[in-house]
């Protein structure tokens, strides 16, 4: 019977795919022609399709140096399948073979991109896969143009379309061992990499409410904007702006030193937006702050918008958990936004997001560091041993990729821990403890209450 449960439960489904995928890609990775020197150990190989998989972009090795084109292109082809999602994928093949949808598929498709079920789900996979091709054709497009007129980069072509696709599926991998420090200067290549991350990162229900908008505006009819939709765009907006502001005060004189105006607010916007889930960089991260790497953490935290490439614990999430604080301190008993009354279970659900997020963050950081604490204080950028592998681990989390330097350092078994984030962190911890305990409402004894001291 329990088997039965899991085999139709949506996010066994999900959790089997993404497994599946990283195997795979393990294997491909561990060919000798996929590796320039024709060997890499196999923790080293599973970190990097997990790491490509679950759009995360922490590495172990150097990409554009340890992998042969072949390595690459099984790389590239990892963070497509897993920016847009396996299950995403397999149901647009049924429907291009006009074979039906299973309700097992149809539920957790309906679980990754809308709150409550939808007729229209074909049409947003359809316009998932359009929406997808313009934005990275154009991506490459433009940055064939930027890495062309740079004369430095090799295969533009390939290094065009390799980093459109990592930028748009909010994966951070690069084939340039410096990242984007070098092209740190070169507002067109920073503002093109930054408009591929937030397209990737709002969420593609979002994309899909807005086109229905314009199309319904060019056609004379009306249509209203959803909460979450509002939601969205307003705290990402906020978001980018705050933290660019934020990190343009705090590393004026550190970080951004030498740069020209125009480069320190172009760079500082860069990784307000990159550290969101993207993880390139255009700055050293060793010249960062720790007041500079806090605040990145705290904006890896939250990460991207739900239905997207990216992680964290959502935009919409923090905004209702920071609306549900308003709205107590008020004195008011309904958690609103837009004028709009949210449901006592949504709100119960992004608080228990946020502390199993907070958990798991302490968890995992504990063991990181007791078990590499004397090659961390020895290696690690910061001053602070537990910085860089708080850094690290909600880097992992949020499938980011920023990193301070410390993942390679890692032994085997604090780099499985690192894998185990990153892929709890892009299928959802909610998910797997629904396929653990399941969805289902428990009846439950309600005991005699007591007053018990807080604060």
């Amino acid at each position: 019977m329990t088997g039965n449960r899991i085999k139709t439960n949506p996010a066994f489904l999900l959790i089997l795919s993404f497994t599946g995928a990283i195997l795979t890609g393990t294997i491909l990775l561990k060919l000798p022609f996929s590796v320039q020197n024709g060997h890499i150990s196999f923790i080293d190989s599973l970190f990097t399709s997990a790491s490509a998989v679950c759009v995360t972009g922490l590495i172990v090795v150097d990409t554009g140096q340890c992998f042969t084109l072949f390595g690459q292109i099984v790389i590239l082809i990892l963070i497509q399948v897993g920016g847009i999602g396996i299950m995403t994928i397999s149901v647009f093949l049924f429907n291009s073979l006009k074979r039906s949808m299973g309700i097992t598929q149809r539920q957790a498709i309906q679980s990754l991109y809308s709150s409550a079920p939808r007729k229209d789900i074909q049409s947003i996979i359809y316009s998932i896969f359009a929406f997808t091709l313009i934005a990275e054709l154009s991506g490459t497009a433009l940055l064939y143009i930027f890495f062309k007129s740079v004369g430095t980069v090799k295969r533009p072509l390939f290094s065009a379309i390799f980093h459109s696709v990592s930028a748009f599926c909010n994966a951070g991998f690069s084939l340039f061992s410096d990242n984007f420090i070098s092209f740190n200067n070169n507002p067109g290549i920073c503002i093109v990499i930054m408009l591929l991350i937030i397209a990737g990162g709002i969420g593609f229900p979002v994309v899909y409410e807005l086109v229905l908008k314009l199309v319904n505006k060019i056609k004379g009819k009306r249509s209203n904007l959803s909460l979450q939709t509002k939601t969205v765009l307003t705290t990402t907006s906020g978001l980018i702006i705050s933290g660019a502001v934020l990190f343009f005060i705090i590393s004026f004189n550190t970080a951004l030193s030498g740069q020209s105006l125009t480069s320190k607010i172009i760079n500082s916007l860069f990784q307000s937006v990159t550290c969101r889930t993207a993880g390139f960089n255009t700055l050293e991260m060793s010249k960062i702050s720790e007041e500079g790497l806090f605040l990145l953490i705290i904006l890896m935290f939250i990460g991207a918008s739900p239905g997207s490439c990216g992680g964290g614990i959502k935009t919409t999430t923090i905004s209702i958990v920071l609306s549900h604080f308003r709205s107590r301190l008020k004195n008011k008993t309904q958690t609103s936004l837009f004028k709009r009354g949210i449901p006592e279970e949504v709100v119960n659900k992004a608080f228990i997001l946020v502390v199993m997020y907070i958990l798991i963050i302490a968890v995992f950081s504990f063991f990181i560091l007791f078990l590499e604490e004397s090659c961390l204080r020895s290696e690690a950028i910061s001053d602070s041993p537990l910085l860089s592998v708080l850094f690290e681990v909600v880097s992992a989390l949020g499938t980011v990729g920023l990193s301070v330097g410390i993942t390679p350092l890692l032994s085997p078994f604090c780099k499985f821990l690192i894998i185990v984030l990153m892929f709890s962190g892009r299928v959802g911890p909610l998910t797997m403890v629904y396929l653990i305990i399941g969805n289902k409402t428990q009846i439950q004894r309600n005991y005699a209450e007591e007053n018990i001291m807080v604060g």
